[in-house]
């Protein structure tokens, strides 16, 4: 999820203020919305935590959005932050406010920010013209085509969910949409990790498991699966989060529906070799009743990054919004879940928000 840069001897988790270069790989920051059994937790606004190391998060603004969105659904799943070429950020997200995974939109939320303090310009920008829906967006800087690609769920004349991709300049008009990723099955929530030692890699759900593809290439219709798949009962919502600690090591972090939402992790000291290995579930902590949120680190301040859950400097500094830590948060099992088993398909699953150095891109829950 996030870098092992040790915060400031005062502990203090405030997300920093200054420019959006000064603040690479020195903490994490996570993306999400809240949801709990009962639903009483359920927030669909965007939420941040942070961490120092990607392992233990402490949610900001005392739990409570930072942001919300005012039109479509006026609620929203999957955020994800991209860290753009300039530095500043992107936040992408879901258009849908609760569990009605029947609900149509053909738009996401977008909003800017130079640090992820304030949160301006919002919008909604339209991906496609098809009666469904565009679940899990997240971006990535495709250096060839000198354009972000914006990936998504969506069901297209295939009859199940494919991976989409249309380009943007802006973020506020985007190109016509075409199937980035469809291996003759439903796939939902990709997340993917761009340029690891030449390769690419894109992560998804696939029968409530999680599995890799891979490609050299950035071009749709060049990824091919290849990984061992892992799941926790039913784990969606895959996360590729690479340590600032351990060199080499990668985290892949997934969001259950079964049992409900909880945060499940898996290490690997090669993304090539594809197989992964269960963290201890002791060394983790997810925000109070967080959902379906993504996590991985920034890359270097000149380098875009996905911020689901992004390297930040923590710092100091006025907010619009008044951020500042929860002062306790409960341990792995206190997190929420977006529905139950028996509402949650292979069509619609949870996320995680992130930042990474090699994914340009940001937070996401659904």
């Amino acid at each position: 999820m996030a870098a092992t840069v040790p915060l400031a001897a005062t502990g203090a988790l405030t997300l920093g203020a200054g420019s959006a270069h000064a603040a690479a790989n020195s903490a994490y920051v996570m993306c999400y919305f809240t949801e709990s059994p009962t639903f009483l937790g359920a927030n669909y606004g965007l939420h941040l935590a942070v961490s120092p190391d990607g392992l233990e998060w402490t949610p900001l603004n005392q739990n409570a959005p930072v942001a919300t969105p005012t039109a479509g659904s006026l609620g929203l799943r999957d955020p994800f932050i991209l860290r753009k070429q300039d530095g500043t950020f992107v936040v992408l997200a879901t258009d849908l406010n609760g569990t009605d995974w029947s609900y149509v939109s053909q738009y996401i939320h977008v909003w800017d920010s130079t640090d992820l303090r304030a949160f301006t310009g919002y919008r909604r920008m339209k991906l496609h013209d098809l009666n469904t829906h565009a679940w899990a967006p997240e971006s990535f800087w495709d250096a060839g085509r000198g354009q972000y690609g914006v990936i998504y769920s969506a069901v297209n004349d295939s009859g199940h969910n494919v991976i989409m991709v249309n380009y943007t300049s802006d973020f506020v008009t985007a190109g016509e949409p075409q199937v980035f990723f469809d291996p003759g099955y439903d796939v939902i929530d990709g997340d993917i990790a761009v340029g690891v030692n030449g390769v690419n890699y894109l992560y998804f759900k696939k029968n409530s498991t999680l599995v890799g593809a891979r490609s050299t290439s950035l071009d749709p219709g060049s990824f091919t699966e290849f990984s061992t798949a892992v799941s926790h009962n039913g784990t969606e919502a895959p996360e590729l989060v690479k340590s600032l600690a351990s060199n080499g090591v990668w985290y892949l972090w997934g969001d259950t529906w079964d049992p409900n939402g909880v945060f499940y992790a898996w290490q690997t000291s090669s993304l090539a070799a594809g197989t992964w290995t269960a963290v201890d579930q002791k060394l983790y902590t997810q925000p109070l009743n967080s959902s379906t949120a993504a996590s991985s680190r920034s890359p270097a301040p000149s380098t875009p990054t996905s911020l689901r859950s992004g390297a930040l400097r923590p710092g100091t500094g006025s907010s619009p919004t008044t951020i500042r830590p929860v002062t306790s948060v409960t341990r792995t099992s206190s997190g929420g879940s977006t529905s139950t088993p028996s509402t949650r398909t292979p069509t619609r699953s949870g996320r995680w928000c992130r930042a990474s150095p090699t994914r340009p891109g940001c937070p996401s829950s659904r």
